[in-house]
């Protein structure tokens, strides 16, 4: 039986390359995520991490791992346009900070960088 979804929280990233002075790969890259904390307030929440538009096409979204101490977070089955995004469903039953680490692949390069956007959940009454 499918879980019902009560909410899909988008979370945009942007990866760039940037040869000096970026924030993650040793300052060779770029990375930003909007929200830069998401928030989960309902059970069986989708989070959609996507790689925005201004992403060139040579980064693609080759996994995700997580910290998720009381079993909440679990991946969704790919839904979107392949290596731009990652879904998870939240259950949002334990009151929890989630550390992710979606892990952006350069094709052009060869090289993969890792972006770290944070999830706090408040279960609902």
């Amino acid at each position: 039986m499918t879980k019902p979804i009560i909410e899909i929280i988008p979370v945009d990233l942007h990866v760039a390359h940037v040869g000096a002075f970026g924030n993650i790969a040793d300052g060779k890259y770029f990375y930003s995520c909007s929200p830069k904390i998401v928030n989960i307030s309902q059970k069986n929440t989708l989070i959609n991490f996507m790689l925005n538009e201004d992403s060139d096409e040579r980064f693609e979204v080759v996994d995700i791992f997580f910290t998720d101490l009381h079993s909440q977070v679990t991946i969704e089955p790919a839904t979107g346009p392949k290596g731009r995004s990652i879904t998870v469903r939240h259950k949002n039953e334990v009151q929890a900070l989630t550390f992710f680490s979606i892990l952006v692949r350069d094709n052009k390069l060869g090289v993969d960088v890792n972006c770290d956007p944070q999830a706090t959940n408040v279960p609902p009454p």
